[in-house]
């Protein structure tokens, strides 16, 4: 994960990540555990790893 953030940081705006992590606490929220699991698998976890 510390490799990815760092990358990300290289390569995306800053507001990319908060936007990111928004939505996943947006589902976390709002309780519905099919909505989390659709928001982490659309999260984006190593997207910028090789």
């Amino acid at each position: 994960m510390a490799i990815n953030l760092r990358r990300e940081v290289e390569a995306a705006q800053p507001s990319d990540g908060v936007h990111r992590h928004e939505r996943l606490f947006e589902a976390v929220a709002g309780g519905d555990p099919e909505e989390v699991l659709a928001a982490l698998s659309g999260h984006g976890t190593r997207s910028y790893l090789d």
